[in-house]
C-alpha cells in the first residue's frame, strides 16, 4: 500500500484514510453511511471509497465525511440531519455525492 498523506479519526464513527496516489479508504462505524460504501455496515478493515478517484484531501465531522478530488470537485457522504453534505436536503447519503456549488 503507497505511504498514507492524510488521516482522519474519531468517536465510533468511519476513520478515513487518504493515501499518497489519492486513494480514499474508510473503515470503523457506519451507522449514518459514513463509510461511504453504500450501506450502514460497519467495516473491521479499510475499504477504498470511488476507486479509480484520486483526492487531495479529506476531513470528516459528526457522522459525515468531506473530500475534496483532484479535479477541484468536492464530495460528501454520511449523516445529513443539518443539510451538512450540501445536497439541498436533509437525507443521509451512503455513497459520496458531489457538491454542487451555485455561482454566483
Amino acid at each position: 500500500m503507497p505511504p498514507a498523506s492524510q488521516v482522519a479519526v474519531g468517536g465510533s464513527t468511519s476513520n478515513v484514510l487518504l493515501l499518497r496516489n489519492g486513494a480514499l479508504y474508510t473503515w470503523g462505524g457506519n451507522a449514518s453511511g459514513q463509510g461511504g460504501a453504500g450501506n450502514t455496515s460497519s467495516r473491521p478493515s479499510p475499504s477504498q471509497i470511488l476507486a479509480g478517484q484520486n483526492f487531495t484531501s479529506v476531513t470528516k465531522g459528526h457522522s459525515h465525511v468531506v473530500a475534496l478530488r483532484d479535479d477541484g470537485t468536492v464530495w460528501a457522504w454520511g449523516l445529513n440531519a443539518n443539510g451538512q453534505l450540501g445536497t439541498g436536503n436533509r437525507t443521509n447519503s451512503p455513497t459520496p455525492v458531489q457538491i454542487v456549488i451555485p455561482l454566483p
